[in-house]
């Protein structure tokens, strides 16, 4: 669609950007607003400085780019929850944009939110279609893994490597704001490994996600967008202060509220960085206590999964087929699926600490818990189910969480 075809033309938008100490990838992202394909009078950036102590405050003041930035500098840090909800109080916008400050946008960026949301009203949009990603900074604290992907970066990118220092001590800046300008350093850019988890949902359901059962796992605040009136009060909760799930908890009450999700072709890359691991898994597990005791519901349950065999389009097709058993009007199905509930409900508590594994072994538990007839039953209709290959997601992952022994051929 031509803008000419816009019909309201450019809407204002607000870009909402918190950072904490990442002042030189900051100074990237900023960069590449500069060089979007859209009105630089049409939006602000909201950014917020989480207590930098790095001379973030200052970079504010003097970035060099005429751009309208409007910062916010919180005296200490508090969380990224309260951040966003800090600019969110400050946007002026039409259009509200997440953008985390570890990024570096693509000069269509603006235009492709801006676009669905002028021809939807309803839209939340995700530019996380797939995932981008680049190494900007040489520093010596990255863990095993990453650290092996940067050596691999440098390997292809020999001149790169002539710009690390021989004693590298704290982070050296692998790009200068001028590449970003002259739009060179997009040539840089490589597929995260994140990219296949969202590809394989988008190949199966479509860039609109219309028939996708969780589209709210793509409202990921490193690139999505609301309409500030669809958010309303909305704001991100406090409770969910950690990392991770904050976004989904956002998203999941926006996708109740009937807002219809899409995406867009990935706008943006993200800024490699050190991350604490283990601290992520605690915090998000945290979090996720609290999303799932906030909405019990299987699909909120099943999303907090995370181990080998499982990913998003996994999650997406055990619940697709899980509203499909329950809305059945056979009782044994309605039976089947209201017990998958029950087991999603066991495998959240499981996930959180509530208790350690089952003291007996299979799904032997279940048959006490549940009681000899709704034991057989369940039985009868698993084998029903697998001999005429119905529903084959719900069923793999119904044996897995009851500790079924697979029926041989």
């Amino acid at each position: 669609m031509s803008k000419s075809e816009w019909g309201k033309g450019y809407p204002e938008i607000s870009i909402i950007i918190p950072c904490f100490n990442i002042r030189e990838e900051l100074a990237l992202n900023l960069a590449s607003f500069a060089i979007q394909d859209y009105p630089p009078s049409r939006f602000e950036l909201v950014v917020i400085n989480d207590g930098s102590t790095d001379g973030t405050d200052k970079f504010l003041k003097n970035s060099g780019l005429q751009l309208n930035i409007k910062g916010i500098n919180l005296e200490r840090r508090a969380d990224r929850t309260i951040a966003r909800n800090s600019g969110l109080e400050q946007a002026e916008g039409e259009i509200i944009i997440f953008c985390d400050g570890d990024t570096i946008c693509y000069p269509q960026f603006l235009e492709k939110h801006a676009e669905l949301h002028n021809q939807y009203t309803d839209a939340v949009v995700s530019g996380m279609s797939t995932a981008h990603a680049i190494f900007t900074m040489a520093r010596p604290d990255y863990d095993r893994n990453t650290n092996r992907k940067y050596r691999d970066f440098l390997d292809r990118h020999t001149t790169l490597r002539q710009r690390v220092p021989k004693r590298l001590k704290g982070k050296k800046p692998l790009f200068s704001v001028s590449e970003v300008l002259d739009k060179s350093i997009y040539q840089y850019v490589f597929s995260d490994t994140y990219s296949k988890n969202l590809k394989r949902v988008i190949r199966e359901y479509g860039l609109g996600l219309e028939k996708c059962p969780v589209p709210w796992i793509f409202f990921i605040t490193r690139n999505c967008s609301v309409r500030k009136a669809s958010l309303g009060r909305m704001k991100f909760d406090q409770e969910l202060s950690r990392w991770g799930m904050d976004d989904w908890q956002l998203g999941y009450r926006l996708y109740r509220k009937g807002f219809k999700f899409m995406c867009t072709k990935p706008t943006n890359i993200h800024q490699v960085h050190p991350r604490n691991l283990k601290a992520r898994r605690q915090n998000r597990i945290i979090n996720y206590a609290i999303f799932s005791r906030q909405y019990p519901e299987v699909d909120v349950y099943l999303s907090g999964i995370k181990k080998k065999g499982w990913d998003y389009l996994r999650l997406c097709k055990v619940v697709e087929e899980f509203l499909a058993a329950k809305a059945s009007r056979d009782w044994n199905l309605q039976l089947y699926a209201r017990y998958f509930a029950r087991l999603a409900k066991e495998q959240r508590d499981l996930i959180i600490g509530k208790y350690k594994g089952y003291s007996m072994s299979d799904w032997e538990h279940q048959r006490y818990q549940w009681g000899r007839v709704k034991y057989s039953q369940l039985v009868k209709v698993d084998k029903q189910l697998n001999a005429n290959n119905k529903y084959p997601y719900l069923i793999r992952t119904f044996r897995e969480f009851a500790r079924i022994k697979r029926v041989k051929k």
